[in-house]
């Protein structure tokens, strides 16, 4: 099933497929979108919708990855070897970098109590 994502307006009425937003979001959001932590936010929905894709390619598997514009763009094992060859093709604006493979574990410390 494809994923559908509302145009993201005060009054939003219509939908986009996933290529339609992609389209969507390179000409009209990313022009306009001067705060960075807006642009990050977009590149994850990106990212999140393309993962399991990419984890089909097992030369991507525990690599970073970089996303711009909705696109992989670059990938490398040394984090700050892709910042600085994404940068430097880019410029320096907002990245999304991920390590492809891993997942977030959370461990929760709670004191146990005991009730009489």
């Amino acid at each position: 099933m494809a994923q559908v994502f509302q145009e993201p307006t005060e009054h939003a009425s219509t939908s986009y497929s996933l290529d339609s937003y992609k389209e969507y979001f390179i000409e009209i959001i990313t022009p306009k979108t001067a705060d960075p932590y807006e642009k990050i936010q977009l590149e994850k929905i990106a990212y999140q919708s393309q993962r399991e894709n990419l984890m089909k390619e097992p030369k991507l598997i525990g690599k970073f990855v970089a996303f711009h514009d909705s696109n992989l763009i670059d990938s490398d094992v040394d984090q700050n070897i892709l910042l600085e060859r994404v940068y430097k093709k880019f410029g320096y604006i907002p990245i999304l970098i991920e390590k492809l493979g891993e997942e977030l574990e959370f461990t929760v410390h709670s004191p146990q109590y005991k009730t009489t």
